[in-house]
């Protein structure tokens, strides 16, 4: 409790997302919409929109930022 924002490990090196068990890197493109972000899945780059359609998930618009410490 002292020090939330080390719970529970270290801050992943990059942008990610979990989709089932699997957290996958995510690469921001500032001048693309979210859903064109490739997103690498078994080193091959899978567009976050289709990966959340093939996943059974809400499309990227769906969505909202969720942000938690502790």
């Amino acid at each position: 409790m002292a020090r939330p924002l080390t719970y529970p490990g270290r801050v992943p090196p990059h942008s990610g997302i979990l989709i089932g068990d699997r957290y996958l890197r995510v690469h921001p493109v500032v001048s693309a919409a979210m859903d064109r972000w490739p997103v690498d899945v078994d080193h091959e780059d899978i567009v976050l929109g289709r990966l959340l359609e093939k996943a059974g998930h809400a499309a990227v618009e769906e969505l909202r930022p969720v942000v938690a410490v502790g």
